[in-house]
């Protein structure tokens, strides 16, 4: 039975806390925050930045990624991870609008998430490899945008 909405909203914002907190306590005391952080760290060494992939939102339906474009914003994760199961959501058409929507929520896509290879017979596993050559163009369509600079977040 699918979670419903308002307890997967807690869950997220309890996630969030759980993972930012202690992220926030280790930095090293007199560390950037804010807007300079980003030229601050451009300095230090690479650090591992946090994504949320669109299952956490669209749960398993085919919901052409409303809920994840209305509700990542406001948790203050950029990056996101795009389950594309379906097959007319790994469609160059479709890809696009990730792109264009990202933009406009300052978001960036930073990896596409497919089936699993599992055709029975000669149809399934042409099936199977046509699914993965689309997820493979999504993937660099997804990179070619996520190289543009993301707005920062609104406070």
């Amino acid at each position: 039975m699918p979670n419903p909405p308002d307890n997967r909203r807690a869950f997220l914002k309890t996630l969030g806390s759980s993972v930012a907190l202690p992220l926030i306590a280790a930095r090293p005391a007199g560390a950037a925050v804010g807007a300079g952080a980003a030229a601050a760290r451009a300095a230090e060494v690479p650090f591992v930045e946090l994504a949320v992939a669109t299952i956490c939102t669209d749960g398993f339906a085919n919901k052409k990624h409303e809920p994840a474009f209305r509700l990542i914003p406001q948790l203050g994760i950029r990056n996101v991870e795009f389950n594309l199961w379906f097959a007319d959501v790994i469609t160059p058409n479709y890809v696009a609008t990730i792109k264009a929507r990202c933009a406009t929520a300052g978001l960036k896509p930073v990896c596409v998430q497919g089936t699993a290879f599992g055709g029975e017979g000669r149809t399934g596993v042409i099936k199977d490899v046509g699914h993965k050559l689309a997820l493979m163009q999504a993937a660099i369509s997804a990179a070619a945008a996520s190289s543009a600079p993301v707005p920062p977040a609104e406070p």
